[in-house]
């Protein structure tokens, strides 16, 4: 069985790398998408937040506790 030769194509690279999620820390005026109320293993009580910026990012599993 021979091997496949992968060669890089950086225009792809860069397409790749660009996900739909929050990348970066900051200040973001979101819009909450889900709230749940949750409970871990250890017992703490959180809030875990779905939220999506106005620009279209998303981030998931936001936990306040």
């Amino acid at each position: 069985m021979t091997q496949p030769i992968f060669t890089y194509n950086q225009e792809q690279a860069l397409k790749a790398g660009n996900s739909q999620f929050i990348s970066e820390t900051g200040a973001y005026l979101c819009k909450i998408i889900s709230a749940e109320y949750t409970q871990a293993q250890s017992g703490a009580l959180s809030l875990e937040l779905s939220v999506e910026t106005q620009e279209g990012l998303k981030g998931n599993y936001l936990s306040i506790y």
